[in-house]
């Protein structure tokens, strides 16, 4: 044994095994943060992965977005085109109503998410212990993802992790990621090169490289030439050493009245711009507490250009957290509307969406379906429930025969378009069961003794939960009703322990009360912890389940929609901004 290998750790030992059994290493970028920046190619190799070796500038984030895009991609929320009933109790342990999440610690089958370090929390592995874990896994027969924060090639030290892959004949693949450089260029709006002012760019390290275990080792920088050089230079990792860096740059004459933009968290949802000049950048950067990592350090004449640029940071949401309650749905916009307006969105179903019991009762109804004039959807999942069993049972949209489609909500449309459908009737605004009450009395002529016709039918597909309001105020009027439950919606008993967590140390902006069944969820998981937050609730009928707690922070819709719901926030917003302003 070599007097290197002697003081190496033990806990992780380079296996020799058969080469059949030798796995494949992707070293990959993860891109600045915000998760959608992945490329394609690092989703595909990250889906597959068994270990995952990820460092501090990774955004965990990824996690969850993982989930989503694979649960998407290879699964349904529920799958209706079954002939029998399957448990999905897999899906409902650990954290009910969402998908199972990576764990550091893993189970054998799971893929293994390892931190290798990240600043202020744990200790930073060395560059050795990194590459002796990458072999030790690949040596297993495993897949290996190496995730890295921002690009591949950029002070990544991937040079000396190839050269340990290679030296062992493991295979490998390199997938690049979105450099911190160009995501500041697209997320604050700083031209990095621009004709006037800039058509070189530098990037420069502002941390000099360890060896393993040693001190700082002085790197042989020509600050001089990094002075004078003619256009941007891009600091990458000069927190700590910003003392040193500024200093030196000024001592080799680059002007203390240098425009400098420090840019904390590119692309995160907490992004932070902060504009100064050179001989202000100490002062801006230090305690680290101040403007901890990561964060690029711009300098040069294009660092002050961003600010009419910077549309990350001026979306009307930026900053704000957002509790989104409904059930996971791939069809389900809302989150996509509330990011782009700059919210942070956190996923937690009240309600988890199950198949039926049994299919006795749906595939009855389904045999006299050509029985019936009108068919009322009361929410998009009892479109999918009643035409994907159809399909299941060999038959198509024939059996529908004369039936007039109804439903109490625009997402009904949508979802009956995608079958190819139109719909006769959708509620008009507010939506809900009485509106389609009202829309329906117009065309049948009211529901009146003399008026009432026996031969019109209703088959109403609903759930476990449906409010039966609709369905009895038909029958008062001599019409014939049927109501099946041809999915179920189960109650989720417990949020999840991170969200819990943010709610009670009041992390969370809003949480979004779409339903009086998702009201009541939030008041028996959170109770009167619900005042460190605001409830953002869709109708009067929502705002009455949280009378018992006495809240005062309830932003409630003009109009009982998704986009009512999201008006009322953007416009909570705006009132919030004009008291900072008064008060400043």
């Amino acid at each position: 044994m070599s007097a290197l290998e002697a003081i190496r750790p033990s806990f992780y030992r380079v296996v020799s095994l058969p080469d059949i059994l030798v796995g494949k290493v992707y070293l990959v970028g993860a891109g600045p943060g915000e998760p959608k920046l992945l490329t394609l190619r690092a989703v595909e190799v990250l889906g597959i992965a068994d270990v995952v070796l990820f460092d501090g500038l990774a955004n965990l984030d990824l996690q969850n977005f993982l989930r989503t895009r694979i649960s998407k991609e290879n699964t349904k929320l529920f799958n209706l085109n079954l002939n029998t009933v399957k448990s999905s109790s897999a899906a409902t342990e650990a954290i009910p109503g969402t998908v199972t999440a990576p764990k550091v610690e893993s189970s054998p089958g799971e893929c293994e998410w390892i931190s290798v370090g990240k600043h202020g929390s744990q200790r930073i592995w060395k560059q050795s212990e990194i590459n002796d874990a990458i072999v030790h896994h690949a040596k297993l027969g495993k897949t290996v993802v190496r995730l890295k924060g921002g690009d591949t090639g950029i002070f990544a030290r991937t040079g000396e992790e190839l050269e340990r892959i290679v030296s062992e004949s493991i295979p490998f693949e390199v997938v690049p990621g979105i450099t911190a450089a160009s995501a500041v260029a697209a997320y604050a709006g700083i031209p990095i090169t621009h004709r006037d002012w800039a058509s070189a760019v530098a990037l420069v390290t502002g941390h000099s490289q360890p060896s393993d275990g040693g001190p700082e080792s002085d790197e042989a920088f020509d600050w001089d030439s990094i002075a004078a050089f003619p256009g941007t230079v891009v600091i990458y990792m000069g927190v700590t050493t910003v003392e040193d860096w500024s200093r030196r740059l000024i001592l080799a004459g680059k002007s203390p009245e240098t425009p400098v933009a420090l840019v904390r968290r590119c692309s995160w949802p907490d992004q932070e711009t902060t504009l100064c000049t050179l001989g202000e950048a100490t002062d801006r950067m230090t305690p680290a507490s101040k403007f901890r990592p990561p964060v690029l350090v711009v300098i040069g004449p294009v660092a002050h250009l961003g600010a009419p640029f910077n549309w990350f940071q001026k979306r009307p949401l930026f900053g704000k957290k957002i509790l989104l309650c409904r059930p996971q749905d791939d069809s389900d916009g809302t989150a996509e509307e509330l990011e782009a307006l700059g919210a942070t969105v956190y996923s937690q179903p009240a309600l988890r969406v199950e198949l039926p019991e049994n299919w006795l009762e749906l595939d009855y109804e389904i045999e006299r379906l050509s029985q019936y004039q009108w068919v009322i959807f009361s929410s998009r999942f009892g479109v999918r429930a009643l035409l994907d069993r159809i399909h299941s049972l060999g038959k198509d949209l024939r059996v529908l025969g004369n039936c007039r489609l109804a439903g109490v909500g625009p997402s009904i449309r949508e979802e009956l378009e995608k079958y190819q459908l139109r719909a006769d009737m959708i509620a008009g605004s507010p939506f809900g069961a009485k509106a389609l009450l009202h829309e329906l009395l117009g065309i049948t002529g009211g529901l009146t003794e003399k008026s009432a016709d026996s031969r019109i039918r209703f088959l109403i597909v609903g759930n476990n939960r449906t409010d039966p309001f609709l369905g009895l105020e038909l029958e008062s009027g001599g019409f014939q009703v049927s109501t099946i439950t041809a999915y179920r919606t189960l109650a989720v008993p417990y949020p999840a322990p991170l969200i819990n967590e943010k709610l009670k140390a009041g992390s969370i902006d809003y949480c979004l009360a779409t339903s009086p069944a998702i009201a009541r969820r939030l008041v028996d998981w959170f109770g009167k912890e619900l005042s460190k937050t605001k409830i953002a609730s869709i109708s009067p009928a929502v705002t009455a389940m949280f009378e018992g707690l006495e809240l005062s922070n309830i932003v409630e819709a003009k109009e009982a929609s998704i986009a009512g719901i999201v008006a009322s926030i953007h416009n909570d917003c705006g009132l919030e901004l004009d008291k900072t302003g008064d008060a400043s």
